[in-house]
C-alpha cells in the first residue's frame, strides 16, 4: 500500500463503530489533498478492500473486511430467532449491544420481529399478550435509539400508517443495507414521519433483519453505555 493507502484504511479502522465513514469526513481525518485521497480510494476499491455505498447524508465507504457477513453467522443469529433458548438470545443481545448504536438498533430490531413471530404463534392466553408487550417494548427502544443515532450511522426511518388496517395500523419503517424492514403497532413514538413508501414486499423482514444482525456482529466491539437486556 502507498502511505496515502494507508492512512486511508487507518481512518476507516478508527471510524469503524463509532461513527458513520462520510466520504468528506474520511478524507478531512487522513489529512490527504483531494487528489491523493481520491486516487487511494479507487486503488482500495480496485483491489476490493474498501467499498462505497449511498446513505441519505451522503457516500459511505467502509472496509470490506468489517462488513462482510459470515455464512456461519447468518447461521447462529437465524437458529436464534427460530428457537427458543433465553441464553443464547441474551448472549446474542449482549454481542450486539458491545457494538455500540447500530448494535442498539439492531437487539431491538431483532427483538421486535422475534417477538412479533412468538404472538402470532401463540393462540390466546398471557404468552401471546407478554410477546405482544415485549414487542412493544423494543419497538420503543428501537425507535429512542434511532432517533438519536440514525442520522450518524446513514440509517432512513419513520413511522406512517397502514391505510388497509383498521387496528394497530401505525407502522414504524427503516431501511437497512439489506433492505427495507417494518412493524406494526398500536401506536407512534418518538420520531419522524418516513419519508417512503412501503416496499410492497411481504415476509421478508426476518430474513433482513437476522442478516442485518449478523453483519454487525462482524464490526468491531466498542465502549458504550447498553440499552437493557431481555429475550
Amino acid at each position: 500500500m502507498t502511505p496515502a493507502e494507508h492512512a486511508l484504511v487507518r481512518v476507516l479502522r478508527e471510524l469503524s463503530g463509532a461513527d458513520v465513514p462520510y466520504e468528506d469526513q474520511v478524507r478531512m481525518r487522513t489529512g490527504l489533498t483531494a487528489e491523493a485521497f481520491s486516487e487511494a480510494v479507487q486503488s482500495l476499491a480496485a483491489a476490493g478492500t474498501i467499498a462505497r455505498r449511498s446513505a441519505p447524508l451522503g457516500t459511505v465507504l467502509y472496509l470490506t473486511e468489517l462488513w462482510s457477513v459470515s455464512a456461519a453467522a447468518v447461521e447462529r443469529v437465524m437458529g436464534v430467532y427460530a428457537g427458543s433458548s433465553g441464553e443464547a438470545t441474551r448472549q446474542l443481545y449482549e454481542e450486539l449491544e458491545a457494538r455500540g448504536p447500530i448494535g442498539i438498533i439492531a437487539t431491538n430490531l431483532f427483538r421486535a420481529q422475534k417477538n412479533s413471530a412468538r404472538a402470532k404463534v401463540y393462540r390466546g392466553g398471557g404468552y401471546r399478550g407478554k410477546a405482544y408487550d415485549r414487542k412493544q417494548w423494543a419497538m420503543d427502544n428501537l425507535a429512542e435509539a434511532l432517533n438519536h443515532h440514525a442520522g450518524k450511522l446513514g440509517i432512513a426511518w419513520g413511522w406512517g400508517v397502514d391505510e388497509d388496517q383498521a387496528h394497530h395500523n401505525i407502522v414504524l419503517y427503516v431501511d437497512l443495507p439489506e433492505g427495507q424492514v417494518s412493524s406494526h403497532t398500536a401506536r407512534r413514538g418518538q420520531g419522524p414521519d418516513y419519508p417512503g413508501t412501503w416496499d410492497g414486499q411481504r415476509l421478508v423482514g426476518a430474513t433482513r433483519v437476522c442478516h442485518f444482525a449478523a453483519s454487525v456482529l462482524g464490526r468491531p466491539v466498542i465502549t458504550v453505555a447498553r440499552a437493557p437486556s431481555g429475550a
